[in-house]
């Protein structure tokens, strides 16, 4: 049985592909870039099963056929890198989702482990590792002229928010030891289909700061998914300048209002985040953020950096402006 040989490309590929993301090269570029490689000899298909009625919170599954052939004339060594499954602006949690798979017949046998991102990480849902049963570090050979079939079947629970009005299945495979990849996929309604629009989060303020002269920032969350988000959103922000580590260290703050006996002021949140709670549709959330150098290591009279916030409770989208840079002066 062939060692399976995974590489972060094909997971990045299905991610990317579910979020939507748009990739342009600019026509000089794309004129002068090298030939494409090899063709992967194996066709990757992912559908549906009819009647593809929408997905109800609490309801049953619905399935999806995930086809694999190889039409060449010799084996080839399979990794199905990744199944992954994301929602719309919100991202999936693991207990929102009731997942099987099952291999049809002439299908080998099959291992399914579901993972997610801890806290702290940016996460784009729930993935779920694919393997010969009993053997995770494995790739599937794929005979000569055989297609290799299995279903998968989608449930969501009834803690599903109401803000994500679909699912999509990204399926991404490999060839063993090739790095040739092929990535599909196959939207799944859920519920009335009416939800699922993008929450918006932008980073403006100072892009200047010196040690004992902070940058005010604010965070700004909008809320265009069609419904109330009634959860919890957590942000983690990391400011980073210099080439090395150490080089230029930072403290990020949140301003907190006065509330009963507790008097406003700033709270240390450069370890922690924050959470962002309870937006109405079409509203907006602001957060009011301090950035202040800790310490200054470094010979030059200035340093380049940047202030970037993510979440791994949204999904990531090409209209926010999570990004902000920065000029450290000493």
């Amino acid at each position: 049985m062939p060692v399976r040989s995974r590489t972060l490309a094909t997971a990045v590929t299905t991610a990317l592909l579910a979020a939507g993301a748009a990739v342009a090269m600019p026509a000089a570029a794309a004129d002068a870039a090298t030939p494409a490689p090899p063709k992967l000899p194996l066709a990757l298909t992912v559908s549906a099963d009819a009647p593809a009625k929408a997905l109800q919170p609490g309801g049953p599954a619905g399935s999806v056929t995930i086809k694999v052939s190889n039409s060449g004339a010799k084996a080839v060594d399979l990794n199905l890198d990744s199944v992954g499954l994301f929602s719309g602006p919100l991202t999936i949690q693991a207990d929102q989702l009731t997942l099987g798979l099952t291999p049809e017949a002439g299908t080998p046998a099959t291992g399914f482990s579901v993972s997610q991102s801890p806290q702290g990480f940016p996460s784009f849902g729930v993935s779920a590792s694919v393997y010969p049963e009993g053997h995770p570090n494995a790739a599937f050979e794929v005979p000569a002229h055989t297609t290799f079939t299995w279903k998968l079947s989608v449930g969501v629970g009834k803690s599903w928010t109401v803000n994500d009005g679909q699912i999509y299945a990204g399926v991404a495979v490999e060839e063993q030891g090739r790095s040739m990849h092929e990535s599909r996929g196959v939207d799944l309604q859920v519920g009335n289909g009416r939800t699922g629009g993008p929450i918006l989060v932008s980073l403006a303020g100072a892009g200047k700061l010196s040690p004992g002269h902070p940058a005010l920032e604010k965070l700004t969350v909008t809320n265009h998914t069609g419904a109330r988000i009634a959860q919890s959103m957590h942000f983690d922000l990391n400011a980073v300048a210099g080439t090395r580590a150490g080089q230029v260290d930072f403290k990020v703050y949140e301003w907190v209002g006065a509330h009963g006996k507790a008097k406003a002021h700033w709270q240390d949140v450069t370890r922690t985040g924050f959470a962002v709670d309870g937006v109405a549709n079409g509203a907006s959330a602001a957060v009011e953020l301090e950035v202040a150098v800790a310490s200054y290591n470094v010979k030059a009279a200035s340093e380049t950096g940047y202030l970037v916030a993510f979440s791994n409770n949204t999904m990531p989208t090409y209209k926010s402006g999570q990004y902000l840079p920065l000029t450290v002066l000493r």
